[in-house]
């Protein structure tokens, strides 16, 4: 940020800090282009878009500014309003074909009660996993003309070697109290129908905030195709 000379307002005191505040943090390994961040600028620039450029031009290379938006300083914190994640994952290879993950996600939306263990604090915790997801469907990018809405749009910004010609989870879930991760659902559909299924690269297409209408992303992009990058908003 310093280098692309923004503004940037600083904490007060003996060790002034930049006021920069990151939203829900991506898991370590997952590939992302739903990153989102908050400044705080001493003056905010007229042109934003020239702001999201200025930005990527100084970023590491695969690593860019895809939107930037203005935001009332009284807005909470992107943490605080975060509610739910999209994800977009190439499966593994198997012995098993579309019909098998198409078939295991079918029975787990069937499931009133998702009993899943984790390990916390060295010992296991069962918890349903069933009240965090709001959405989970089997893909087939080996046949991308059969791809719905919001599959279309989640691939929007994802480099098509990801997921090209393979099959794929897409699920949308919730963040609180506690985050579901990809793997755990597609562990969920292993013992449903015996068969194994591995993340091959979880990708983080979306994160959400709740509206009127519902969920959406807290800065709509109509974008072209893009690399992977962050999406930054601008306080």
């Amino acid at each position: 940020m310093r280098r692309a000379k923004l503004p940037i307002a600083f904490t007060q005191g003996f060790s002034p800090r930049p006021r920069i505040h990151f939203g829900l943090a991506v898991p370590t390994c997952f590939a992302s282009t739903a990153e989102y961040v908050d400044v705080d600028l001493i003056e905010v620039p007229t042109d934003l878009a020239s702001l999201a450029a200025s930005l990527s031009a100084v970023l590491p290379g695969g690593m860019d500014v895809l939107a930037a938006l203005e935001v009332d300083t009284k807005t909470p914190s992107l943490q605080s309003v975060i509610e739910a994640a999209e994800y977009i994952v190439p499966v593994g290879p198997g012995g098993w074909r579309f019909a098998d993950l198409e078939a295991a996600t079918e029975k787990l939306l069937a499931e009133s009660v998702l009993p899943y263990t984790v390990v916390k604090r060295g010992k296991d915790v069962e918890y349903d996993m069933a009240p965090g997801l709001l959405g989970v469907k089997a893909v087939d990018f080996s046949e991308p003309s059969g791809l719905d809405a919001d599959v279309e749009r989640a691939i929007a910004h994802v480099p098509a070697d990801t997921w090209q010609d393979r099959i794929a989870l897409w699920c949308q879930v919730k963040v609180k109290p506690r985050s579901i991760r990809p793997q755990e659902i597609l562990d969920l559909c292993s013992e449903l129908i015996g068969s194994e299924f591995h993340a091959l690269l979880s990708h983080r297409s979306a994160l959400l905030v709740t509206d009127e209408q519902g969920f959406s992303e807290p800065i709509s992009l109509q974008l072209p195709n893009a690399a992977a990058g962050a999406e930054v908003s601008n306080q």
